[in-house]
């Protein structure tokens, strides 16, 4: 929601991703806008115009960050539940904290801790963009997101199959019934 903190954490990763030798034409970078972001749209410009790897904005109205999950190679984000939300789908999560996050962070939840990351379904990168660039780099290329889904499988296991919740409601009531 707030421009400072977008534009530190988007030009970390823009700066993560231009400094890879690894061919950087081949990825693409969406920046999410919180749809509580009031800034105008020339704020971001200068990340998308001046980056090599193709940048886009994104808003609610092209849309949702929960809608791109499903197509996404990883999520870089900063104490989101749309990190959770990846998890749940078994993406690999990088939170990229810079200083103002954590601050920020601490601030509104009285920590600069962020949970999922102690917990290991999400991966803690603080403010440096060749750390983040190199865990990009583990997490999508070097088999390093195993140990990852792992956990994320453990913290939020799939639900149960689909119907399973109605079928155990009917049999209490169908108990109640006799």
């Amino acid at each position: 929601k707030d421009a400072v903190v977008n534009i530190l954490h988007w030009g970390g990763v823009i700066e993560a991703l231009n400094g890879l030798d690894y061919k950087p034409t081949n990825w693409k970078i969406f920046l999410a806008l919180h749809p509580g972001d009031k800034s105008p749209p020339e704020t971001y410009q200068t990340l998308l115009k001046y980056s090599r790897v193709p940048v886009k904005a994104m808003t609610k109205d092209l849309i949702s960050s929960s809608d791109m999950l499903p197509a996404t190679d990883v999520v870089i984000e900063s104490a989101s539940t749309l990190g959770i939300e990846a998890a749940c789908q078994r993406k690999p999560v990088i939170n990229y904290f810079t200083e103002i996050a954590l601050e920020r962070m601490k601030d509104s939840n009285g920590s600069r801790c962020w949970k999922p990351c102690q917990l290991g379904v999400a991966k803690e990168v603080r403010g440096e963009p060749r750390e983040l660039a190199n865990t990009i780099l583990e997490l999508t290329l070097y088999n390093g997101f195993s140990v990852m889904k792992k956990r994320q499988e453990e913290i939020y296991p799939r639900p149960p199959e689909k119907g399973n919740a109605v079928r155990m409601m009917s049999d209490v009531l169908m108990e109640l019934r006799r």
